[in-house]
């Protein structure tokens, strides 16, 4: 017997609906778990750099393979060099450059280091130009910026 404004109840209906409810669920935290696994080599990428500013050039920290890059942005004939010193961890105290010596306007010069990896452990570093290969430092591009080797949010 049928009421209007009612249907008939059909039992089959409702587990139906259950089950493609159920499989729909299921299959969208499958895809949220595909996409959202973060493994170590997916890390993001972490960056620090130097102001832009003075005639010292222009640098960055890649956490995500330990990189610099350097960039020369003033047409006035020197060189910009980012100098770098890990200042923690098992490696302390090692330093080195990166050098930008083709010109301003040329794009980054990219510097790859293999620092290692812990959570605490930082870089410093910052740009000067150079007037030659041999020539004093000038324009130093101060302060410091510390980045961290493994990231940081």
């Amino acid at each position: 017997m049928s009421r209007k404004g009612f249907r008939d109840f059909d039992p089959g209906e409702k587990v139906k609906k259950a089950s493609v409810a159920k499989a729909a669920i299921a299959s969208a935290f499958a895809s949220i778990l595909a996409f959202s696994a973060v493994t170590p080599a997916q890390a993001a990428t972490t960056k620090w750099c130097t102001l832009m500013q003075g005639t010292a050039g222009y640098g960055c920290f890649y956490s995500d393979g330990d990189k610099f890059a350097v960039e020369d942005y003033i047409a006035d004939g020197k060189r910009v060099i980012l100098w770098w010193t890990l200042i923690n961890g098992p490696q302390k105290g090692r330093s080195g450059s990166c050098t930008d010596a083709d010109g301003a306007g040329n794009g980054f010069t990219w510097c790859d280091y293999d620092f290692p990896e812990g959570s605490n452990y930082a870089v410093t570093f910052s740009t000067t130009a150079r007037d030659g290969a041999n020539g004093a430092d000038e324009h130093p591009n101060n302060p410091l910026v510390i980045g961290y080797v493994s990231g940081h949010a």
